[in-house]
C-alpha cells in the first residue's frame, strides 16, 4: 500500500515535526507501507532527522522516498510513473500546481481511477472537531475524494500520536536520560538529571521573558531548590537569553543545540515543566504529564485566547478550582499580546474568568512553586489522553478501509 504525505513547511518545525512523527508511527505499525513524503522544506526537515540531505530533491530515507515539494519536474517525473492513490494533505495546505496537475488531469475522467485525500488537520482542543472529523470535503472530480481526519482531545477524534520512542521516553525515565544525553552538555545532563533542581523546558515564539525569569527566581527562593531553563534553538532563544543576562542571571540557563526529534522527546519527558508552543512539542507535553504553559500561534483579533481557553476546559476536570485558577490565568495571560486587538471571542474568554487582573496580576511565582504537587493532576490528564489510542493506528485503519 503506497501512502504520500504533503508537507507544506509553514512554522518551521511544528509541521514537519508532525508528519515526521507521523511518518515513523505509521511505518512501525505497518513496515509494509510506502511511504512517499513530499517536503517543501527540506532544511527543517534534516534539523530533527540526520541523513536527510536538504539539497537532494530525491532522496531514500528510513526506508521512504522524500521529494523536494519545489522541484516540479523531478515530483511531476516520479508521481507519473507511480501514480498517488492515498494522499494524506497535512494541515489543510495548498496543494503544489504540479499535483494538481497529476490530480485533476482529463486522463483520469477515461481511467476512472479513484484517488483518495485524507486532510490530517491541526490539533485543536475546540469542541468542533468532534464532528468535524471523518467528514466529507468537495473537490472538483468525482474520481478525487477527500474526508477530514482530525487529531485531537477526546475518543471522537483521532487521538494523539503514540510512536514507539516517545513511549519508550515516556515509560521509563532513565531510558530517557541516556536517549538525551548526547546532546546535552554536561552542565545540562546534570541539572537534568538531578532531583535536586527543577528543570524546565522552554520553547516558544518571541515574547517577553521578564515576568517568566522573575516569578522562576521568585520560586526558586519560595521551593530552596535550584531552578534551571533549558533553552531550545528557535524564535524564543536568544530573547530569553537576553532576558536572563539583563536580570543578573538569577537562574541556571543552559542554549540546547539542535537534537534529533526522539532525543527532544526524551528531554520533555524529562523535566519538571514546559513552556511550549506549536502542535507538535504541544502534544508532547500534554502527553508527557508534566505542568506546562502552552503558547499558542498568534492570530488575528486575539483568537489564540480561545484556542487556550478550549485546552483549558479539557484540563479544568483534573484540578481543584483553586489550582484551575491559577493554570488558566497563567495560560491565557502568557498568550495575550500588548497593544493587539481583541475580537469578540477572545473578549468572551476574558470576561468569563473571575478575579482577573492581566498581565500584572498573572500567578507565574504560584504555578511554579505547584510545579511538583500539580504533576499528580497532569499525569490524570495525559492518561486519559493515553486511552483514547493512537492516532496512527486509528489512521491507519480508517485508510485499510477505503474503497477504490
Amino acid at each position: 500500500m503506497d501512502v504520500t504525505l504533503l508537507c507544506d513547511v509553514v512554522d518551521n518545525y511544528g509541521d514537519i515535526g508532525v508528519v515526521y512523527r507521523l511518518s515513523r508511527a505509521l511505518s512501525a505499525l505497518s513496515p509494509e507501507l510506502h511511504l512517499t513524503l513530499v517536503v517543501s522544506n527540506l532544511a527543517s526537515f534534516a534539523q530533527m532527522a540526520p541523513g536527510i540531505d536538504r539539497n537532494q530533491a530525491l532522496q531514500k530515507y528510513n526506508g521512504w522516498t522524500v521529494l523536494d515539494w519545489n522541484n516540479a519536474e523531478t515530483c511531476t517525473e516520479f508521481f507519473c510513473k507511480n501514480h498517488p492513490r492515498i494522499i494524506l494533505q497535512c494541515f489543510q495546505c495548498i496543494r503544489p500546481e504540479w499535483l494538481e496537475n497529476i490530480l485533476f488531469s482529463p486522463e483520469r475522467n477515461v481511467t476512472k481511477e479513484i484517488i483518495h485525500i485524507v486532510n490530517v488537520e491541526y490539533l485543536t482542543a475546540e469542541e468542533w472537531a468532534d464532528g468535524f472529523h471523518l467528514l466529507k470535503s468537495a473537490t472538483r472530480s468525482t474520481y478525487v475524494k477527500k474526508r477530514n481526519f482530525m487529531p485531537g482531545f477526546t475518543s471522537k477524534t483521532g487521538g494523539l500520536i503514540l510512536d514507539p520512542p516517545f513511549m519508550q521516553s515516556l515509560k521509563s525515565r532513565d531510558w530517557a536520560l541516556q536517549n538525551v544525553k548526547p546532546f546535552l552538555s554536561q552542565q545540562a545532563f546534570s541539572q537534568l538529571s538531578s532531583k535536586d533542581t527543577l528543570c524546565t523546558v522552554l520553547f516558544t515564539y518571541k515574547q517577553d521573558f521578564t515576568p517568566i525569569i522573575k516569578s522562576l527566581s521568585k520560586a526558586k527562593d519560595l521551593c530552596h531548590k535550584d531552578i534551571c531553563v533549558l533553552a531550545a534553538p528557535g524564535l524564543s532563544l536568544t530573547p530569553f537569553m537576553t532576558a536572563i543576562k539583563e536580570a543578573g542571571c538569577p537562574i541556571h540557563a543552559v542554549a540546547l543545540q539542535y537534537m534529533p526529534q526522539t532525543a527532544w522527546d526524551s528531554l520533555i519527558c524529562c523535566a519538571d515543566f514546559a513552556i511550549i508552543r506549536g502542535e507538535d512539542s504541544f502534544a508532547r507535553a500534554c502527553l508527557c504529564g508534566i505542568p506546562f504553559l502552552w503558547h499558542a500561534y498568534e492570530q488575528d483579533e486575539s483568537f489564540q485566547l480561545v484556542k487556550a481557553d478550549a485546552l483549558l476546559k479539557r484540563l479544568k476536570p483534573f484540578f481543584s478550582q483553586e489550582d484551575f485558577n491559577i493554570i488558566q490565568k497563567c495560560m491565557i495571560g502568557f498568550n495575550i499580546r500588548p497593544d493587539a486587538a481583541v475580537g469578540k471571542e477572545a473578549q468572551d474568554v476574558l470576561d468569563s474568568m473571575e478575579d482577573i487582573s492581566l498581565p500584572e496580576g498573572i500567578p507565574y511565582t504560584q504555578y511554579f512553586c505547584k510545579m511538583e504537587i500539580l504533576k499528580k493532576n497532569f499525569k490524570e490528564f495525559s492518561e486519559m489522553l493515553l486511552k483514547n489510542g493512537n492516532m496512527a493506528e486509528n489512521l491507519l485503519d480508517y485508510i485499510k478501509r477505503l474503497q477504490f
